[in-house]
C-alpha cells in the first residue's frame, strides 16, 4: 500500500479531529502513531492512515486548489441545453475528469474538483 507523505503545514492534518491518528515520520524514517492534536511542527512529515475519514473540505479551499493549479472547466450540455456534466482540465489542456451533473451547478463543479483533489492526495 502506498501512502502519500505530507510535509506540515501542507496536507489535511489541521482539518482532522484532534483525536484522529496520523502517522508521523520520526528521525529514523519510521512511522509513529500520533494524535493529530498533539501538534506538528513546520517540516514534520506525516501520512493520514487510509481508514481515517476526512472531514468535508471548505468550498474556499477547493476553489483555491482549482485556481492555484490553473485548472479550467467547461459544461457538457444536451441538445435541449440542459447541463449533463462538467469537464475539469489541467493547465496543460488534459482532461482530468468528466463529472456528471448533480443537483446544481455549484455542487457539481465542487464535486468534480474534489474528485481531482482526492486523486492527487492518494
Amino acid at each position: 500500500m502506498n501512502l502519500k507523505i505530507h510535509t506540515y503545514p501542507d496536507g489535511r492534518a489541521d482539518h482532522l479531529d484532534p483525536y484522529d491518528q496520523i502517522l508521523l515520520v520520526n528521525e529514523q524514517g519510521k512511522f509513529v502513531i500520533q494524535q493529530a492534536g498533539e501538534g506538528l511542527r513546520d517540516g514534520d512529515q506525516y501520512a493520514i492512515p487510509p481508514q481515517s475519514e476526512l472531514p468535508p473540505r471548505q468550498a474556499s479551499d477547493v476553489m483555491y486548489y482549482f485556481a492555484s493549479n490553473q485548472m479550467t472547466h467547461d459544461w457538457e450540455v444536451n441538445l435541449d441545453g440542459d447541463v449533463e456534466a462538467v469537464n475539469i482540465w489541467s493547465k496543460n489542456s488534459a482532461r482530468l475528469v468528466t463529472h456528471p451533473f448533480s443537483e446544481d451547478l455549484n455542487l457539481t463543479l465542487l464535486g468534480a474538483i474534489e474528485y481531482v483533489m482526492d486523486q492527487d492526495e492518494i
